[in-house]
């Protein structure tokens, strides 16, 4: 469905990863305030900081993408997803999103043409657009190979709704969505998961309401969709839908870890990281306090450590077993602790 009209909305920067390993595990990307610092994590030395928000890496981890963003515009979306100044934020043009091409280890630019498109999936490689309140979504490929392609989500979604968030699997398969339904002073957030190349709609799931935007977390290794608000974390089989677990607590950001049924939480006053195990997930196997509020996790490819990225500006380097603390990356100071 085309109309007249371009979407207009990014993919909403609290969806953009702040933290990313490359696949062999070998480099760091750490995103903070339209910058990305980039560690070699084994000599804990940093490559260099290009600029912009990190939205995808290949798949052999050579290069990455980023895009720069007017956060002027960022911040009056906001607003106006809340109905503060929506009609003259709508009538204003749209800025037109920027995005450079960088090789990994040097940090040096590179053009969109020099490599394979096919080094990057689906989900690292289009960019997302939508109308909120006409429920459309856009999907353009960075490198300009695939064809645009735009999603009729109405029929999936409530008639009265208003997309909030939206985030593609990390199997290519589908594109999940939050949208927002104001129902008279009953407020409620509805999610619904449908087929990335029709927009058909496979199944609904909980959207929760308590932070927003909302947050959602995919796990490829475990095939898991999550969907936490600050008083209730949904798992979800991502094939199905079907709900594997529920649990009450105050979280905010979520990680799985790559290989055992596990996955570290951070509570919605981001001050209290807990590692839980799926078979109990009522109960924390540790819980750590870090010195500042918790912006993300992201645990390593081979699972035995794990990165948390903080307000300060620096990244926390943990046992996974222990929640020992590791080491400390700064762009100032960088230390490995015995």
């Amino acid at each position: 469905m085309q109309t007249s009209d371009s979407p207009r909305f990014a993919s909403p920067v609290t969806l953009l990863k702040k933290l990313a390993f490359t696949g062999d595990g070998a480099v760091l990307l750490h995103a903070t305030k339209q910058q990305v610092f980039v560690w070699d994590v084994k000599n804990t030395r940093l490559c260099g900081t290009v600029d912009g928000e990190l939205l995808g890496i290949a798949e052999d981890g050579q290069t990455f993408i980023t895009r720069l963003s007017d956060q002027n515009w960022v911040k009056r979306d906001i607003q106006a997803r809340s109905g503060i100044g929506r009609q003259s934020f709508l009538a204003d043009p749209i800025p037109v999103s920027r995005f450079a091409l960088w090789h990994t280890m040097s940090c040096a630019q590179l053009q969109f043409a020099s490599i394979s498109p096919e080094t990057y999936s689906l989900h690292q490689r289009f960019h997302v657009l939508a109308d909120r309140y006409r429920h459309l979504v856009r999907l353009d490929d960075i490198f300009g190979v695939i064809p645009s392609r735009t999603l009729d989500l109405e029929p999936a979604t409530h008639e009265h709704a208003i997309l909030e968030n939206w985030l593609i699997t990390p199997d290519d398969q589908y594109l999940a969505v939050i949208y927002y339904v104001s129902g008279g002073g009953f407020d409620w957030n509805g999610g619904v998961c449908v087929r990335l190349d029709n927009g058909q709609k496979v199944y609904s799931f909980d959207g929760g309401r308590d932070d927003f935007p909302p947050y959602l977390y995919f796990s490829p290794e475990h095939r898991w969709l999550m969907s936490p608000s600050s008083s209730t974390l949904s798992l979800y089989d991502l094939a199905t839908g079907h709900r594997l677990s529920r649990l009450r607590s105050s979280l905010s950001v979520i990680c799985a870890h790559p290989i055992e049924p596990f996955w570290v939480d951070v509570n919605a006053t981001r001050s209290k990281i807990s590692l839980r195990n799926l078979a109990q997930p009522n109960t924390s196997v540790w819980e750590i306090e870090p010195d500042s509020e918790a912006l993300d996790v992201e645990f390593h490819p081979e699972g035995r450590s794990l990165a948390i990225a903080l307000s300060s500006g620096s990244v926390e380097l943990r046992d996974v077993k222990t929640g020992r603390l590791n080491g400390v990356l700064n762009s100032h100071t960088s230390t490995n602790i015995p």
